[in-house]
């Protein structure tokens, strides 16, 4: 039995929880942090506020919500960065791989985020690979803006467990394995 279980508990123990980006066509899916993200092209040149209206029942934008930075620092990580994304340099394999299945335009990544207030907030990843986080009049929320999109994200069922989980999962395979194989002596 013990021989049986032993390749199962290896192949458990071997697999590693890579992020995956697949791109939905409307969307693109962060398998590690089961995140939805909707594509930019879809907000860019709508005003903060118009989004926001249209995220209730009926809307545009239905069952979105507004995402906060951490969770486009999560994302800008799937795709190979390393944070903190501000005010810091070297994101050009990031932008490479996010800009033709997340979107934006040519010369960069404008996301708005959560707006706290008059507190305006945002990421850019430009195609230079630079990045900054912005709290200014960067984007108003009241207008459009030809080059500034609204990141939107929803949690979907989809997401693979962390090396840690099949390790464990490995670990009770074993043992059961190996209580299995145990006789009891009266």
């Amino acid at each position: 039995m013990l021989k049986k279980i032993l390749p199962i508990l290896f192949f458990f123990i071997g697999v590693q929880a890579d992020a995956t980006l697949i791109d939905q066509v409307d969307y693109t899916t962060d398998t590690v942090t089961g995140l939805d993200w909707y594509d930019l092209s879809f907000t860019v040149n709508k005003s903060y506020d118009t989004v926001v209206a249209n995220l209730r029942s009926g809307g545009l934008y239905e069952g979105w919500s507004i995402a906060t930075h951490e969770q486009i620092s999560s994302l800008y990580d799937a795709a190979g960065g390393t944070g903190p994304y501000l005010n810091s340099s070297g994101h050009q394999a990031v932008f490479q791989i996010l800009q033709p299945i997340w979107g934006g335009v040519s010369a960069g990544i404008w996301a708005n985020t959560l707006n706290y207030g008059s507190l305006k907030q945002g990421i850019v990843l430009r195609s230079f690979g630079r990045s900054n986080f912005y709290t200014d009049n960067f984007s108003d929320p009241s207008s459009g803006n030809s080059h500034t999109g609204t990141a939107l994200v929803k949690i979907t069922s989809f997401a693979i467990p962390e090396p840690s989980t099949i390790a464990l999962m490995g670990t009770v395979l074993f043992g059961l394995g190996f209580v299995s194989r145990r006789k009891i002596h009266v």
